[in-house]
């Protein structure tokens, strides 16, 4: 749709009906707002409806983080024009569970607004959420590459609508190996299997040796007793295990890929499988946010340590960020 608005558009000002030719010039434009009245609910309120159902079949394959960075972008455009959210997330993504309930936003956290789907439905004022709106925050980037000041807005966007159920923050409390009052721990990233099949519009990867590199740089200078290393691969573990020891911590009990194939694509028997999908890569965020210091490259999952880590309005002592560039 498009590239055919690409090509219609050069000829629209030939055009009598002067709505149409508004309406064209400004699609895909994030400036551009449509209302929709579906009912007589909630009269005077402007409610907007994220289910990413929009994204036509991609939100089916997306990571957990990939989610989240999409919500909080369209969250913010949401928040500056004044609109009510309600998030209902599709059964379709690969962290439904049923023994869950329906919307895959609330296993993790609690409802963004009062407003219910049912209501949100029926209200005589909705907005649709379009990923149009993320540019408003993204600016015609990648996510990849949001600026200082869009991890900053993101920040202010989780610190008012992104908080963690009860059930999510008792298991938090639970098994958190580091809390933020632990200050002598190297946080470490590494995003492995299916970032290396040069996907277009993803960071190139690193390569392990880029991350031994700067984890020694800093493990030696920078007053650090333990490395905390969160990553798809178990052969990162078993390597960086060899050259440190003990001073390696990571969670046991997540599900690791030993064949380059992505763990948030995985089948397992184990109990609650697709939950735990979820729930440990959040985990693994809010466990590299309570670091000392952050190695990583670029990914959804250290972008999201960076907006959590602001939003609780503090800052890592060194934050390296590798950058090969982008597949574009």
């Amino acid at each position: 749709m498009k590239n055919i608005f690409g090509y219609i558009k050069p000829i629209i000002r030939y055009i009598k009906n002067r709505n149409f030719r508004e309406y064209v010039n400004n699609y895909n434009s994030p400036n551009w707002i449509t209302f929709k009245s579906c009912g007589s609910v909630l009269k005077g309120k402007m409610v907007y409806l994220i289910t990413l159902e929009d994204l036509n079949g991609l939100e089916q394959t997306m990571g957990f983080f990939a989610l989240i960075n999409c919500i909080l972008n369209r969250l913010y455009y949401a928040d500056r024009l004044g609109l009510l959210p309600v998030i209902k997330l599709p059964d379709t993504l690969l962290y439904y569970d049923n023994s869950f309930g329906e919307n895959v936003f609330e296993y993790y956290f609690i409802p963004v607004s009062e407003i219910s789907y049912s209501d949100a439905i029926q209200a005589y004022n909705l907005v649709y959420s379009e990923e149009r709106h993320s540019q408003f925050n993204l600016c015609g980037n990648p996510g990849y590459l949001l600026s200082e000041q869009g991890i900053e807005n993101l920040a202010l966007i989780w610190n008012k609508y992104f908080k963690f159920n009860s059930y999510t923050s008792k298991k938090l409390e639970q098994d958190l190996l580091i809390t933020p009052d632990d200050n002598k721990i190297l946080g470490v990233h590494i995003r492995g299997t299916d970032f290396k099949n040069k996907n277009k519009n993803h960071p190139i990867a690193i390569h392990y040796e880029q991350y031994l590199e700067k984890i020694k740089e800093l493990y030696t200078g920078g007053g650090y007793d333990k490395i905390f290393v969160a990553t798809d691969e178990q052969v990162v573990i078993t390597r960086l295990i060899e050259i440190y020891g003990n001073k390696i911590l990571f969670y046991n009990d997540v599900l690791r890929s030993d064949n380059n194939e992505p763990v948030h694509k995985s089948s397992n028997s184990r109990t609650n499988h697709k939950y735990l999908l979820g729930y440990e890569v959040l985990r693994d965020m809010v466990t590299l946010s309570c670091c000392k210091g952050f190695i990583a490259g670029k990914s959804q999952v250290s972008l999201s340590v960076r907006i959590y880590k602001k939003s609780q309005n503090k800052i890592f002592e060194k934050c390296c960020i590798l950058d090969n560039g982008m597949y574009m």
